[in-house]
């Protein structure tokens, strides 16, 4: 222990020696201890407000986004009622069939909307913007079991220059939503190929094309499980 004492002392002296004397070393030791406690009140202070620059860096970008005028631009409405034209439920626009006149090659374009089928012939190619389509109802499709489900009927409206001219080889059937395939025969039996054309809540749109007469075709129509909900010959 006494040589552990005698090391400290040594060591102690050692460091009193580096230390530069002072003519009053009272007032030495208060000036040290005075700027030691303002130091310390500085600290919480500088603290604080780097804590305050932290913040608001957080916070301004939010408050310029809230102003910035493009913000609502982008931002889906979330009131009010959407255009009419969303409302309605459209299928189409699809191909009923091209032919040649002297006048040139044509297109017949058809469409479902809602509780309509509209048809329109054009110039083959030409583009259907500005196009006046014809519209007629679809049937009101009754509920009892011996009512018919499905309709037969010429492709194009309103025209019967076309309808008995370019497109007789080819019938349009227009069936209740719950008919789910279609098939269609000739008057000898045989199959024709039956494409569906579209589909709304209100009807469906199949296309028939003969490849010949039409007379004394019939139809098989089936719901989604496979079960037949309507036959004919006629």
């Amino acid at each position: 222990m006494p040589e552990l004492e005698d090391r400290v002392r040594g060591a102690l002296g050692g460091l009193a020696d580096e230390v530069p004397g002072s003519q009053n070393a009272r007032a030495e030791l208060d000036r040290r201890l005075g700027a030691d406690r303002r130091a310390r009140r500085r600290r919480p202070a500088l603290v604080a407000a780097a804590a305050a620059v932290v913040v608001a860096a957080v916070v301004t970008p939010v408050a310029l986004n809230q102003n910035d005028p493009t913000a609502d631009r982008t931002r889906p409405a979330t009131s009010g009622s959407p255009p009419p034209s969303l409302l309605e439920q459209v299928a189409g626009p699809f191909e009923l069939g091209r032919f040649t006149t002297s006048e040139g090659p044509w297109q017949a374009v058809g469409y479902l909307q809602e509780t309509r089928y509209c048809t329109v012939v054009v110039p083959d190619g030409a583009p259907l913007d500005g196009a006046t389509f014809t519209c007629e109802p679809v049937p009101t499709w009754p509920s009892g079991p011996a009512d018919s489900l499905v309709q037969s009927r010429s492709p194009i409206n309103g025209d019967a220059s076309h309808d008995t001219g370019p497109l007789p080889n080819r019938l349009v059937f227009l069936a209740d939503p719950r008919v789910a395939t279609l098939a269609a025969r000739r008057g000898d039996g045989s199959e024709v190929a039956v494409s569906t054309l579209g589909r709304t809540d209100h009807a469906v749109a199949f296309l028939a094309e003969f490849g010949g007469s039409t007379q004394g075709f019939g139809y098989t129509a089936r719901d989604k499980n496979g079960a037949i909900v309507e036959e004919a010959i006629t």
